[in-house]
C-alpha cells in the first residue's frame, strides 16, 4: 500500500481540483473546469464551452470594466500645447 501526499479532491484559488492538472491550472488563475477563458477569465465571452448566457455576461461586463481611451494633448515646459509628432520622423532634442 502506498501514502500520497495530494489527496482530491482540493480546492485552489477557489477553484475546485480533482488531480494535479487541475490544480496546476488553478495555482495559474485558470478555471480547470474552462481553460480555454485563460487567466482570471480574460477570454471567457469567447469560450465555446461555457453557455450562451455565461458568455454574454462575460462580454457585459468586459464592455463596462474596459476604459475608455481619451487622446489627452502633451504640454511643453513653456505650458503650450505640443503636436504629435509623426511615426519615424527624426525628433532634435539639441537646445
Amino acid at each position: 500500500m502506498s501514502i500520497s501526499g495530494e489527496h482530491y479532491p482540493i480546492t485552489v484559488n477557489g477553484f475546485n481540483c480533482v488531480n494535479g492538472g487541475d490544480a496546476g491550472l488553478a495555482a495559474k488563475r485558470i478555471d480547470p473546469s474552462h481553460p480555454a477563458s485563460g487567466t482570471d477569465d480574460i477570454r471567457a465571452a469567447q469560450d465555446m464551452t461555457r453557455s450562451l448566457v455565461e458568455r454574454e455576461k462575460f462580454a457585459e461586463d468586459d464592455a463596462v470594466a474596459r476604459p475608455t481611451i481619451v487622446d489627452t494633448p502633451a504640454y511643453s515646459r513653456s505650458g503650450g500645447v505640443v503636436e504629435p509628432s509623426e511615426p519615424g520622423s527624426v525628433l532634435n532634442v539639441a537646445a
